[in-house]
């Protein structure tokens, strides 16, 4: 299969792109980005896999509400400022966004599937390259009390190398590995397919969002949330991993 082709989980009706196995550089060199972001060390990934094209949206979770019983509302369900169908669904936990993934076959990304689905072998600092950001690109930078997350896909210029939207900006985006700071010190000699420290705190989140400034927006950025602090407007649960075909 070739990088960017595409497809449609029919559960959710997602659609999903293709990211291709390979090799890049995780995090930042030395006097570049955070220090939870250093020392900037070579990932590999040994197999392709299916990735969502965009977070997953309000209409998509309301699927998902209807045919399962006892699934809370989203924090902000309600909301006129973020409950448009097409929307990415915000307030939802950690746990919450791992029961819609069993639900649609799928999982949450590893942090490095998710950077190098953002970056890839060319080591971008954004997704769509190194140039400046812009609002063509991105939605990043509006007022919290008044901003709000942009429908998805909306921004098809600032898509990533395989074709996945909205990775800087719009919300953030949860990741199944647990968050160290200094977790890049384990594996600066390079590691194949990490899975993150086995420390349990909290969750890694990943893609900035409507809020935040073009910094926070870099794909190597990353901070961790605690599992139950997932009801903001700022990040919703983001985009799945699907296992690749047979």
């Amino acid at each position: 299969m070739t990088v960017g082709a595409t497809g449609v989980n029919l559960i959710d009706g997602a659609t999903w792109v293709w990211v291709p196995p390979g090799q890049f550089t995780m995090g930042s060199p030395p006097g570049k980005g955070s220090d939870d972001e250093r020392p900037a060390h070579p990932v590999t990934i040994t197999r392709g896999f299916r990735f969502y094209q965009h977070p997953v949206t309000n209409e998509q979770y309301k699927r998902y509400m209807s045919s399962r019983n006892r699934v809370n509302q989203p924090r902000y369900w309600t909301d006129p400022r973020f409950n448009a169908p097409k929307q990415p669904v915000v307030g939802v936990n950690w746990n919450e966004a791992r029961a819609y993934c069993e639900w649609a076959g799928a999982r949450l990304p590893t942090e490095a599937e998710w950077e190098y689905a953002a970056r890839g072998s060319e080591n971008r600092q954004y997704p769509w390259g190194g140039f400046a950001l812009s609002a063509s690109l991105a939605v990043f930078g509006q007022d919290w009390l008044s901003g709000r997350p942009a429908e998805v896909g909306g921004r098809p210029q600032g898509a990533s190398w395989c074709g996945a939207h909205d990775m800087a900006g719009n919300v953030g985006e949860w990741c199944s590995d647990w968050y160290s700071d200094n977790y890049y010190d384990s594996v600066k000699n390079g590691v194949s397919d990490p899975t993150g420290p086995s420390k349990r705190d909290f969750p890694v989140v990943r893609g900035g969002s409507w809020d935040l400034n073009p910094d926070d927006l870099r794909a190597a950025y990353r901070y961790g949330i605690l599992i139950d602090d997932g009801y903001t407007t700022t990040w919703g649960f983001g985009r799945l991993r699907l296992p690749p075909q047979d």
